[in-house]
């Protein structure tokens, strides 16, 4: 849908899957492959192979309401923002700092599978 909706901050044991996508990617996309929300930190061309963060690092994120630091974190990809509701949304990882409402950018350490 649209770039940065992730944007990345910092970290190290970040983990990459190849993906070739159907449509251009553009940097910060969110784009749910499974059960997975991986993100796009490097735009990817349509047809050609590109690399999708799978797990690791920090990013910005906007999220859908007050969330605490250290709340578990979900992705809503009709929303595309974090939220602390499971149903329907694929977990994305830890609040690193508060997020204060609807819209506000805030640090989720991002990791795929549940802790």
């Amino acid at each position: 849908m649209g770039a940065n909706e992730a944007i990345f901050c910092r970290g190290h044991d970040v983990l990459h899957m190849n993906h070739t996508p159907v449509a251009d990617i553009p940097q910060g996309q969110v784009n749910v492959i499974g059960d997975i929300p991986a993100i796009c930190v490097r735009p990817i061309k349509a047809n050609e192979l590109g690399s999708l963060v799978i797990s690791g690092g920090t990013f910005r994120v906007k999220g859908d309401a007050v969330i605490a630091k250290g709340a578990v974190v979900y992705w809503n990809d009709t929303a595309k923002k974090v939220t602390v509701t499971a149903t329907s949304n694929k977990y994305f990882g830890i609040a690193a700092e508060n997020c204060t409402g609807d819209n506000d950018e805030f640090e989720v350490a991002y990791r795929t599978g549940k802790t």
